[in-house]
């Protein structure tokens, strides 16, 4: 019993002295401990965030796209950026239209949690049918009674690729959600609306534009979208005066004529080595005007929060590819920018976008900048790189994207802060579909 006592206390003092020497460490390198798991993270730390005061555009990319830790770790940060830093806009990768049409029906709904996890159906893609997501829905939908709602949309111009509406024609969809707030269009006028925008749902596949005509019909039936959306914008304002649900739906037809533009451009691509070499960069470009239109003309403080992979808000210091969303936004806003990535340790994740499988991601010592993040600490943390004085963070570095694949980056010139998790677990995966799937208006 009494060597019992003794191991007991000289564990007790071990640990003290461990957890003394965390703190020692965590403050001499300004790192700030998180837990993963606990959405509830308190992010009061940045108020004295030099990095972020005064930033209007704050963007939150994650390594891999379904994961159990990744999404949880960010939605205290949504949280204190709304409560404490007037932001009241956030925007998901994904397609405006759909969000628009979903936030419409939730809006319009009981607006209980079912209604919340139907939103999260119509409205995300695929990668982000996971119970966790809706956590960040929750989080992001209850401030909608607050005195500062964050309203939700995307930023994006890829119309129809919500999970809600893959088998659905989306064009269809809003003319029905138009109707109901009285917009006069004849049967005739809203068939030729759907039929002639309707190749631009998935158009890497549809291979619009076919043709000229196909092309003019598009444009055509965009301004007469826009010329219905004009007749009950007051309605909606009048029914919402507290969202900017009607100014986001001003925008959707500014939104379609960039989903124009990105179609013409990809179909006009002559490497058949790599189909995709233009059309990633000229849908981050025009995503970033569009993000621009949503500050300008939606935001009331002209805050964004944007939420997109790391393939989109990193800054490309290095040039990996022609164009990236955070670099073409930091652009358009000096010093106005905030980049944030979440990176995390070993384990498994759901990787693969058309059937993603549960795959064992490579390993830490796999990559220079994750095995060196991961000896920082032995748990969770957030970090500003520049404010560190850490010379590795500016060099060249192998990283890990999407869990098996290796980049490298220059991390404190591509992201202005991070998130490390020590673990990576895969998420729990809803993709039952939405209520009233057949018909989802």
């Amino acid at each position: 019993m009494k060597s019992l006592f003794v191991f007991l206390i000289i564990g007790i003092l071990l640990s003290c002295s461990s957890q003394n020497q965390n703190v020692s460490w965590r403050e001499g390198s300004t790192l700030h401990p998180l837990n993963a798991d606990l959405p509830s993270n308190d992010f009061f730390f940045l108020d004295d965030s030099t990095a972020l005061n005064e930033k209007n555009v704050v963007l939150l990319g994650e390594s891999i796209h379904m994961s159990h830790e990744q999404p949880l770790a960010r939605v205290g940060l949504v949280r204190h950026l709304n409560q404490k830093k007037r932001f009241d806009l956030i925007a998901f990768e994904g397609s405006m239209i759909d969000f628009w049409i979903a936030l419409d029906r939730f809006l319009n709904s009981n607006r209980t949690r079912v209604d919340e996890v139907n939103f999260r159906k119509m409205a995300f893609f695929g990668l982000w049918q996971t119970k966790e997501m809706d956590q960040v829905t929750h989080s992001i939908l209850s401030t909608f009674s607050s005195r500062n709602p964050l309203y939700l949309t995307s930023f994006d111009i890829q119309p129809g690729i919500g999970f809600g509406f893959h088998h659905q024609d989306v064009f269809s969809g809003l003319m029905t959600v138009l109707k109901r707030y009285g917009a006069e269009r004849s049967d005739a006028e809203i068939a030729f609306i759907s039929k002639s925008l309707r190749p631009l749902q998935f158009c890497a596949e549809s291979g619009f534009p076919k043709n000229e005509q196909q092309d003019q019909d598009a444009l055509k039936a965009v301004s007469q979208l826009d010329k219905t959306i004009s007749t009950v914008i007051r309605t909606v304002k009048a029914k919402y005066p507290q969202l900017p649900h009607a100014e986001t739906l001003s925008l959707i037809p500014s939104s379609l004529r960039k989903t124009i533009e990105l179609c013409r451009a990809h179909h006009k691509n002559t490497d058949l080595q790599n189909r995709w070499s233009v059309y990633q960069p000229k849908r981050d470009e025009l995503n970033a005007k569009m993000a621009k239109e949503l500050i300008d003309q939606v935001s009331k403080n002209h805050r964004l929060i944007a939420w997109a992979h790391h393939s989109h808000v990193n800054y490309n210091s290095l040039k990996r590819v022609r164009l990236t969303l955070g670099e073409e936004l930091k652009r358009l806003y000096p010093q106005q920018v905030f980049a944030l990535g979440v990176f995390s340790g070993d384990g498994s994740a759901l990787i693969g976008q058309d059937e993603p499988e549960l795959k064992k991601i490579r390993p830490v010592s796999d990559s220079e900048m994750d095995e060196y993040l991961n000896r920082m600490s032995s748990g969770d943390f957030y970090l500003e790189p520049r404010d560190s004085k850490d010379p590795i963070f500016f060099e060249p570095k192998t990283i890990r994207i999407e869990g098996v694949g290796l980049w490298k980056i220059q991390l404190g010139n591509d992201y202005d802060a991070i998130i490390k998790l020590q673990k990576t677990s895969p998420p729990e995966v809803d993709f039952s579909p939405p209520a009233s799937s057949v018909n989802p208006l």
